[in-house]
């Protein structure tokens, strides 16, 4: 392997003499291996000098690449060229949204070698006296150190600036998140209040099967089975921003498949589900002709609704309910807190919210549910009880007499 600074090792030619070889990796080769170059001298001090003159060139030929190329130019070849084939278009238009909103303004016009770790400092800083949330920095720095890594990939950069930075830390705890989740009493009284309305499926839905609102607005009248009494969750749907040609933005909607296995997943509808969903079907039955292709939660003229427009009618029944304002996706966390309250087993819980791993719902739900540290301890303390006296044990009294 190459050393950075270049290698040199002798070598034996094949008339038998004793050479130096001189070896400095220059860039990458479309297929993703070092482009290395190689020069032969004749003593150790010809290797030393042809080595410096090799990185020397390799540095200047480097700087002048980048004096040519500005983040924007090289950001917009990265997107087209180079991630169009590797992400699912929606990942592309996040990517594409995040730097025209939070990268562009400050760095694109910045030839890629003036751009310095100070100045992605002052960049963060900046955007945290703006106010954006934590999770919005941190996708905004991690998408310019994407590009960056792979401008150094492709020999336009020898360091990334963003590396000697440090990603902004989340200040809402996990335990914070947790504790939007209703209780038990607020659960049930958002599902009794929403009776009638045109969120009541919604709600049951989100807060018993703990589905996420991108699935629950995907759902149409094909995927429930009311034969078996059963959902089948297997697309969802995200708005995502996209720049036109003449610099406009342009808001869509991208329905798709779930990302992992686990996520397309079958689930059971209990009797408090299937008595939301037939309310429902009598205020939107499936449109006439649609084979049940129908969107179950759908605008006047058919269409599907948007995620968004759920979130806002929730805020809206929340306040005008008197009820607790949670976020519509706290709705999949009560879920999952009351199911583990009630000694629901974790791996129907993680089955039925669609991780693929049972390690993740541990992870996130296991600390928060205190039945499940007590049954440990309950456990332990039966297997650590003291036996009982050899008087009271008639096996032994027997013995003894």
């Amino acid at each position: 392997m190459s050393r950075p600074d270049g290698s040199i090792f002798k070598f034996k030619n094949p008339s038998g003499k004793t050479v130096w070889k001189i070896e400095v990796v220059i860039g990458t080769s479309p297929n993703g291996r070092p482009r290395k170059v190689r020069r032969t001298a004749h003593t150790y001090s010809q290797a030393q000098h042809l080595r410096t003159l090799l990185l020397t060139a390799k540095r200047n030929h480097v700087e002048k690449k980048d004096e040519e190329k500005t983040l924007e130019q090289f950001t917009r070849w990265w997107l087209e060229t180079i991630k169009r084939h590797e992400v699912r278009p929606i990942t592309l238009s996040d990517y594409t949204d995040r730097y025209e909103r939070y990268v562009k303004p400050t760095f694109g016009e910045h030839k890629l070698t003036s751009i310095t770790s100070t100045d992605v400092s002052n960049w963060l800083h900046t955007l945290h006296e703006r106010d954006y949330s934590i999770p919005t920095i941190r996708g905004a720095r991690q998408l310019l150190s994407m590009v960056l890594d792979s401008a150094i990939h492709y020999t336009q950069l020898t360091a990334n600036p963003v590396s000697a930075t440090r990603a902004p830390q989340q200040r809402t705890t996990l335990a914070a998140k947790m504790e939007r989740a209703w209780t038990k009493d607020e659960a049930f009284e958002a599902i009794t209040r929403s009776r009638g309305t045109q969120l009541h499926l919604a709600i049951t839905l989100g807060i018993t099967l703990g589905m996420r609102r991108s699935e629950i607005a995907a759902l149409q009248w094909a995927d429930f089975d009311f034969d078996a009494g059963t959902v089948e969750i297997q697309r969802g749907v995200r708005e995502h921003r996209q720049a036109t040609a003449e610099g406009t933005k342009h808001v869509s909607l991208s329905i798709s498949e779930p990302k992992t296995l686990s996520s397309h997943r079958i689930n059971h509808l209990p009797p408090i589900v299937l008595s939301a969903l037939l309310h429902h079907r009598d205020l939107h039955p499936p449109l006439p002709d649609s084979e049940g292709q129908s969107w179950v939660f759908r605008t006047k003229t058919g269409n599907i609704i948007w995620p968004t427009k759920l979130s806002h009618d929730f805020a809206t029944f929340c306040e005008r309910a008197k009820i607790r304002r949670i976020r519509f996706h706290d709705m999949r966390h009560t879920s999952a807190v009351l199911a583990l309250t009630a000694e629901v087993r974790i791996e129907s819980v993680s089955q039925a919210l669609g991780h693929s791993r049972i390690d993740t719902t541990k992870s996130i739900y296991a600390p928060f549910v205190p039945k499940l540290a007590e049954e440990h301890s309950r456990g332990i303390s039966a297997l650590l009880e003291e036996p009982a006296p050899a008087a009271h044990n008639p096996q032994l009294k027997e013995k003894n007499t």
